[in-house]
Formats: C-alpha cells, structure tokens, sequence
C-alpha cells in the first residue's frame, strides 16, 4: 500500500504480524506456517482521527498475542473479534502470498435515520447529501490461484434492526447505534460536501426523495440498498457511491433505483469495487413486506 490509500496489496511474511489503524477500525493480521488470524475491534476516535490511517509492523507474533489479550482502551466500543484460518491446499507457506485489502460497501440494506423528520408533499421531491458505511475486504492472493476472501470488517461499528410496519412485514438491515442509549444513530443530512475532511470509513452519496403518492408524507427514515451501489473514490475528496433515488408510493412504501451519477463534489473520482448485485434496480420494499407476511400466512 502506499502512502495515500489503506487498501491495496500488503505483503506480509510467514511468522509475522502487522497492526492497522484505519479511521475507528484496529485491524490486526498474524500470519503463522500456514494458517492466518484476522482481529479486530472499533474504537471511538476524534473526527480528525477519521481521516488517517497507520500501518505498524511487529517484531513477532508474541507482541501480535500481547495487543490481542491485552486490555482494552478506554475508548474501545468492542473488543477483539478473531477469526482463523487454515488450509494447506491454498494457505500453505509461499513467500508469494500477500494480503490484499480493498474497500467496498456493504452487502446488507442500511437503515438511513433523520435527525429531524423529512416531509414531502404529493409530487414533491428533494436531494438529500449524506455518508453512508463502508466494509474492507481483506484477501490472500498468490500468483497461481483466484483471490481467496478471509473476510469483510465494517470500517465502523454496525448493528442491525428491524425495517417495517410491523414485525412480521420488513427486513433486517445494518445501521450505526447510539452506545448509551442503544437507539439507532440520527444522520446528519449535510447540506453540502462543500469543505467537508474526507473520511476513510464512510462514503458520501446524494439521495433523491420523489413523492410519487397522492398524499403527503413524513419520513423518519429510508431503506437505503447498498448493496446495488458501486463505490468511487478521488484522492482530493474521498469515496462515493452513485446516486439513490427513493420513490414514496402510497401507503408510504418505498421503492429505490441507482444511477451512476456523483455530486459534483466529488470531482475526479475513480472506479474502485462493482456493488454485490449487479441489477441497476432494487426490490421494492413492499415487494419485500409482502413476500414475508405471505410466508407466515402459509405456516399458519
């Protein structure tokens, strides 16, 4: 990797540890003979902190345990995940074998939640700015074989809730909580990314609100399907994604295409991961709602 970009191809040799500071994500890889051991945890950091990553070698595997068994910062809002891996037909010793990290976003629906209510009337429509939670995927690469994923690692800390009218109409979807409180976290709808410090954990995205219903409405909150978004990223103003458009239909649901568009903002931002899935459109969520509640009227 180089000195502007966390993601990017990392060698690292076989006995050997190295410990990633990547906005709140601490990230450390040890690799062994032929296994390797991925730990990470989130941990609370200024706003400036955010935009700034670190790359520290370690001298052995037995500083790698250290940090990984040793206590916690007091700002730590987790602690250490690990995960192993072992396979001797790919993951045996080589000394062509690299990490290789890359940013994308996330497979999962977020659930993008207002500060303050958005109201619309019939056939009104408004682009709101915001920044929406990005994930590495971290892989081992060889010359001789395809990329092998050991896992994605949200750049931030996540959660999940429950999306829907009811608990039997909706979906799980990812989205950031409030520690104390343990209520989903309110977005900030910015009006501008305008002299805004780019950020290595959070991409920024314009989403288009249309009131195609016959009735006003009051959103509290949007489906957002990342999913279906491409992720962009320009050395001056940091990542994107193409733009969101919601549609409210009657009933206040909710339906939501992509465009490969960005915000002028973004300048000359470069291509950098495909989304998950490819369709340019995504489901509806009553399409969604529907599907479920039919599932539990067939079981009785």
């Amino acid at each position: 990797m180089n000195n502007e970009t966390w993601w990017g191809r990392s060698p690292l040799r076989t006995q050997s540890a190295a410990f990633w500071q990547i906005g709140p994500l601490d990230l450390l890889v040890e690799r062994n003979e032929s296994d390797w051991i991925v730990s990470h945890r989130h941990v609370a950091r200024l706003p400036a902190q955010s935009s700034s990553f670190q790359r520290r070698s370690l001298g052995s595997l037995s500083e790698a345990l250290s940090i990984r068994s040793g206590p916690q910062p007091s700002t730590s809002t987790s602690p250490f995940f690990s995960a192993r891996w072992v396979s001797h037909s790919f993951l045996s010793q080589s000394p062509h074998e690299d990490l290789m990290f890359s940013p994308i976003m996330p497979d999962q629906p977020f659930a993008l939640h207002f500060r303050e209510p958005i109201c619309l009337e019939p056939n009104e429509k408004m682009t709101l700015n915001v920044r929406l939670p990005m994930q590495i995927q971290i892989d081992v690469t060889r010359p001789d074989s395809a990329p092998r994923n050991l896992i994605d690692v949200s750049l931030e800390p996540l959660s999940k809730t429950w999306y829907g009218p009811s608990p039997l109409q909706g979906q799980l979807a990812l989205c950031t909580f409030d520690g104390p409180s343990l209520q989903p976290s309110r977005a900030t709808v910015l009006p501008s990314f305008n002299n805004l410090q780019p950020r290595l954990d959070q991409a920024g995205a314009q989403v288009l609100i249309k009131n195609v219903s016959t009735s006003s409405t009051r959103l509290e909150r949007l489906l957002i399907p990342c999913g279906r978004l491409s992720l962009f990223h320009s050395s001056l103003t940091g990542f994107w994604t193409d733009t969101v458009v919601v549609e409210i239909r009657e009933n206040a649901y909710e339906s939501a295409e992509t465009e490969r568009t960005l915000p002028r903002e973004a300048g000359q931002a470069q291509f950098v991961a495909h989304p998950h899935q490819q369709s340019a459109k995504s489901r509806t969520i009553e399409s969604g709602f529907n599907t479920i509640a039919g599932l539990f009227r067939e079981r009785g």
